[in-house]
């Protein structure tokens, strides 16, 4: 041990200034139910079940949205048309990503969108499978 080093110790995560530290950096998680505006869907039985979760970290979110269906339901997207309400408020613009989870297919990047407080998806045809939209964007804090 050098005479500069001091002895190390374990810090008390529990103390109030440790929680204090912790609140000042915002970290959260939770889940939400996203609204859709002008999602095509079609098929004659069964759903479609909407589902987000998000992680906050400071004034980073990251988010993803599952879009789920049923029976004989399909659904389509139509780029810079079709959109969703994000978990929290958008501070700076920047992309997301859509997949198929049922067949491994990349549908491509849509837009989260500040200026409207909106995440656009990219463009796909009608299909019955699992959608993935994922993505992250900075918040205010």
């Amino acid at each position: 041990m050098s005479r500069y080093s001091a002895p190390i110790r374990n810090p008390d995560l529990n103390s109030k200034e440790w929680q204090q530290f912790f609140a000042k950096l915002k970290i959260t998680d939770g889940e939400y139910t996203p609204v859709f505006s002008s999602l095509t869907i079609g098929g004659a039985t069964g759903d479609v079940a909407y589902a987000g979760r998000y992680f906050r970290f400071g004034g980073r979110v990251w988010f993803t949205i599952e879009l789920t269906t049923t029976g004989s339901r399909t659904i389509a997207s139509t780029a810079g048309t079709t959109y969703c309400n994000p978990p929290l408020l958008i501070a700076q613009d920047n992309i997301c990503a859509a997949v198929n989870s049922g067949v491994a297919l990349s549908y491509g990047n849509g837009i989260i969108d500040k200026a409207q407080n909106r995440i656009y998806p990219p463009a796909w045809a009608a299909t019955p499978g699992d959608v993935l939209i994922s993505g992250w964007y900075e918040t205010t804090f």
